[in-house]
């Protein structure tokens, strides 16, 4: 999983690729989010965890991804609007 900053002038888009038989999209979406805010994994992941629950249901996005080739899943937390496919995670930021 390599992180790939598409937009360098202010960084505001990020994208990365993953095999959902190795990892769970709700756990990319977190660590995507946690990456962007540049936090620490382990504080911001049970805090993005609390706050992602106030904005989608972490489970129905895994549900939703896993299995499926032509779905996506958008969704705003926060000042950024991450979007969710087959085989990536994007976030943007507002």
């Amino acid at each position: 999983m390599i992180w790939e900053v598409i937009d360098q002038s202010d960084e505001s888009i990020y994208c990365n690729q993953y095999d959902w038989s190795k990892v769970r999209p709700s756990t990319a979406v977190i660590d995507a989010i946690r990456t962007v805010k540049r936090g620490d994994r382990v504080s911001m992941q049970r805090q993005q965890e609390c706050n992602l629950s106030q904005h989608v249901d972490l489970e129905a996005i895994d549900g939703a991804i896993l299995g499926q080739k032509a779905v996506v899943v958008s969704f705003q937390v926060d000042e950024y609007v991450v979007h969710v496919d087959p085989d990536s995670v994007v976030v943007e930021r507002l």
